[in-house]
């Protein structure tokens, strides 16, 4: 019936914690860097796109979020523009250049 007593400059205190939304880890593309860096390399951006998409993977080991993303998203700049680079050149050798050549036997 009385209130229990307490130390003088205590007080109950209640903490509401809500829980961090979960963050969506980025894609770091390495496959398709490899893959450019393998067989559509033009101008080196095949290479580069690798770099970025290691450098996005480390990121994301380190736990730096904003980081990962932002290397992803190079990568996947990089990776668009260096297989069209790649397919133009592709098509261009099969359709201009090959047709032009006469493989016949000797």
């Amino acid at each position: 019936m009385y209130p229990q007593a307490r130390p003088l400059g205590f007080e109950d205190t209640s903490v509401n914690m809500t829980p961090m939304p979960a963050m969506k880890r980025p894609v770091d593309h390495l496959a398709w860097s490899l893959f450019n860096f393998a067989f559509f390399n033009g101008c080196c951006l095949g290479y580069v796109a690798t770099v970025f998409s290691i450098r996005s993977r480390d990121s994301r080991q380190m736990n730096d979020a904003l980081g990962a993303a932002k290397h992803a998203s190079t990568a996947k700049t990089l990776n668009i523009i260096s297989t069209a680079i790649g397919v133009i050149i592709t098509l261009i050798l099969f359709v201009v250049i090959f047709p032009s050549l006469n493989f016949q036997p000797h």
